[in-house]
């Protein structure tokens, strides 16, 4: 029987449906439940052979060595132009073959240019010529 089948009958109502209790209701119906989880001894293991010797157990360490700094999952806050507010990502349908020359030039470029700067420094001399 589980120790959390008291809690859950005395939780139904007549239909058969979960009835919500009261905060101390449900205190005193988990004061009811068994608390300790009974568990046999590990038995341990003895030599199989008489001149055979225990080997010794390992020791294990109980708690990780301390770092001076936790680590930080995921990408760094505000350091990019997608938390920058100057910046709005947009959806633009070019032909593969043009993005994929495109791609290489700025490869052979060298200066590690993005995409993204090629296109806003386009965008950019566009304007200017319709001013």
């Amino acid at each position: 029987m589980s120790k959390f089948k008291s809690i859950l009958t005395a939780a139904k109502d007549k239909s058969g449906e979960l009835e919500l209790k009261p905060a101390q209701q449900m205190e005193t119906l988990i004061e009811q439940t068994p608390t300790e989880v009974e568990t046999a001894p590990i038995p341990t293991q003895t030599p199989t052979r008489e001149d055979s010797q225990p080997q010794p157990t390992e020791q294990i360490p109980t708690q990780p060595p301390q770092t001076s700094e936790p680590k930080q999952m995921g990408r760094p806050k505000g350091k990019g132009k997608r938390s920058n507010p100057d910046y709005e990502q947009v959806t633009a349908y070019i032909k593969s073959a043009t993005y994929n020359n495109v791609k290489i030039e700025l490869l052979k470029e060298g200066k590690k240019r993005e995409f993204s700067e090629l296109v806003q420094e386009m965008l950019d001399d566009w304007l200017q010529g319709r001013r």
